[in-house]
């Protein structure tokens, strides 16, 4: 069996790729770049712009916190399956904090898939804290 902490760096790292790769095709397109702009993406403060730049950039900040998480919960002394929840918890924020956000460029209702992503980075942000509570209550 893997080590879940091991899995979410494995996936963060992976998940990662993707902020290049979208800042990579904005960048052929936006500030004079070689190609056309896409349709509805003229204006810096188009809704599709904005949506794709809060995309992209979330594309590494949640990997990010994946990473800070795995690094920080090795600290607390949580057991390996509160550490395996957070870790799924963490993951699903990742994914449904940026997928749906693409998606939603074309689909706007797929914009209500992030309250999924919200709730589960409180959720993996709460595991955090109860451990440091633990930690710091317990040894005291």
């Amino acid at each position: 069996m893997y080590n879940p902490i091991d899995l979410l760096f494995l996936f963060s790292w992976s998940f990662m790729i993707f902020g290049p790769l979208t800042g990579f095709y904005v960048g052929r397109w936006a500030y004079g770049g070689s190609s056309n702009i896409p349709e509805g993406y003229g204006d810096y403060v188009s809704e599709k712009r904005r949506i794709f730049r809060g995309a992209h950039v979330n594309c590494f900040v949640f990997p990010y916190m994946c990473i800070m998480w795995g690094l920080t919960v090795q600290q607390v002394g949580l057991s390996e399956f509160v550490v395996t929840i957070g870790s799924a918890l963490m993951v699903t924020s990742t994914v449904f904090m940026t997928i749906p956000m693409f998606l939603s460029i074309k689909w706007p209702m797929a914009r209500n898939a992030c309250a999924i992503g919200a709730v589960s980075l409180i959720g993996g942000i709460s595991i955090i804290s109860y451990g440091y509570f633990n930690k710091l209550t317990l040894t005291q």
